[in-house]
């Protein structure tokens, strides 16, 4: 009974997913940069593309998704990565993301180094990679991470490192 959530989800949304945008297409239009106006535990599986570079505090935003993630719920992110031009081209970005910014959300020892001792996950998949033709024609390489949310109860099997 949990929400399959897509949050920037105005312009390409997923099929049967509860879209969270500021465009008026969205189920609830939202600033993301505000937070994510859903309850504690209320989203089992949150998709999270291409939005994440549009808001300005990346800690924030993990903070939310962690919030709004029930115990053991999915977060599937997908970012443009600053190991390739795309990050850095669009006029619209904020923030900027590779493999490595999702570690101090899913590593104990780079979470101490910005006080994170409330967001973790557990990570699953980690990997940079060229989604196309056209985007590597582009030398535009983009940033995947599925992650779990770790909170009190049972977790999946695996390596925690946080």
């Amino acid at each position: 009974n949990l929400l399959k959530v897509d949050i920037g989800g105005g312009l390409n949304p997923h099929p049967n997913y509860f879209t969270i945008d500021l465009r008026d297409t969205a189920n609830i239009k939202a600033d993301l940069n505000d937070g994510i106006p859903l309850p504690d535990n209320s989203v089992g599986v949150l998709n999270a593309s291409h939005i994440l570079e549009h808001l300005t505090d990346k800690t924030k935003i993990m903070a939310e998704i962690h919030r709004v993630l029930a115990p053991g719920g999915w977060a599937f992110i997908e970012v443009p990565s600053t190991d390739g031009r795309g990050a850095f081209q669009d006029p619209t970005h904020v923030s900027y993301w590779n493999e490595n910014s999702f570690l101090y959300y899913t590593n104990s020892y780079l979470g101490n180094f910005i006080d994170n001792t409330t967001i973790r996950f557990q990570e699953y998949r980690r990997e940079t990679y060229y989604p196309n033709e056209w985007m590597q024609s582009l030398h535009s390489l983009v940033t995947t991470a599925w992650l779990v949310a770790i909170k009190d109860g049972p977790r999946y099997p695996g390596i925690l490192k946080i």
